[in-house]
């Protein structure tokens, strides 16, 4: 609690670099620059830094076709493997941490989906 203030605005830093960065970038730019950052610094703490960083970066950056199509939204299961999958190819299979940095990236495709709909 005390340091409260201090992690919050450490966070609005975070989730404006994301935006800085993903004014340059498109959406596969955001994950891939985040995992390379995640992967600095491992663990908890560091993850939930890093999903500000890539909501901010995905909120400015430009689409990339295809990007949602393979993301499934709705089924535990699916969605479970999918991030399971994603953090193997990025070479964090076991770091359970990779998979909650990942939920900014479906909550994103899941808004990208009912706007469609």
């Amino acid at each position: 609690m005390r340091n409260r203030d201090a992690l919050k605005s450490r966070m609005k830093e975070v989730v404006a670099e994301g935006r800085d960065f993903g004014a340059h970038s498109d959406n596969r730019g955001c994950v891939d620059e985040t995992m390379s950052r995640y992967k600095k610094a491992l663990g908890f703490f560091s993850a939930l830094k890093y999903q500000g960083f890539i909501d901010g970066c995905l909120e400015k950056s430009s689409p990339t076709v295809g990007f949602c199509e393979d993301i499934p939204i709705g089924d535990f299961m699916k969605m479970t493997a999918w991030r399971e999958g994603e953090c193997r190819r990025y070479g964090l299979a076991n770091d359970r941490n990779c998979q909650q940095l990942l939920m900014p990236v479906m909550m994103f495709c899941g808004e990208k989906r009912r706007k469609e709909n």
